[in-house]
């Protein structure tokens, strides 16, 4: 997450926050989670996503912004358990992402049911390493992302 303030865009001379700044937007999209699993303090994580949150905030106060529930994993990459990688904490980090975007007056998505099995892990032919979607799992979650927009409207 903190890489959006220090780490330039592929293909681009600024981070990411500097794009947000120089570009328009009427909605962002925020996606963090997975790589902050492993983190000791889950408040830690929140408390830094409702610093960038109102950065983009005051930057583009006219944008809406979407909190995007970080995905479930696979069975076997949830009982590896590696860097607590696992479906319980994702469950725990997509509640504390809930009630933040609450807090802070945005809207939370969280991951399409088409994503995940009866378990509420991550259908194991929606990827190649069981934390990724593969390109069409990722069709199917922009396809209910744009449905969960229309329906909003």
């Amino acid at each position: 997450m903190e890489t959006v303030f220090s780490y330039n865009i592929s293909g681009r001379d600024c981070t990411a926050l500097e794009g947000i700044r120089q570009e328009e937007f009427t909605k962002i999209f925020l996606v963090f989670g997975e790589n902050e699993l492993g983190w000791s303090y889950p408040l830690v994580f929140i408390e830094k996503y409702e610093n960038l949150v109102e950065e983009i905030k005051h930057i583009k106060p006219q944008a809406a912004i979407y909190i995007l529930g970080v995905l479930p994993v696979t069975a076997e990459i949830d009982a590896e358990n590696k860097d607590n990688l696992n479906n319980n904490r994702i469950r725990e980090y997509n509640e504390r992402l809930r009630i933040m975007a609450e807090g802070q007056g945005i809207t939370y998505i969280p991951p399409a049911p088409n994503l995940y099995n009866e378990e509420l892990s991550l259908k194991e032919e929606a990827t190649t390493d069981g934390i990724h979607l593969n390109y069409e799992y990722n069709k199917i979650w922009l396809a209910d992302l744009k449905k969960q927009l229309e329906e909003e409207k």
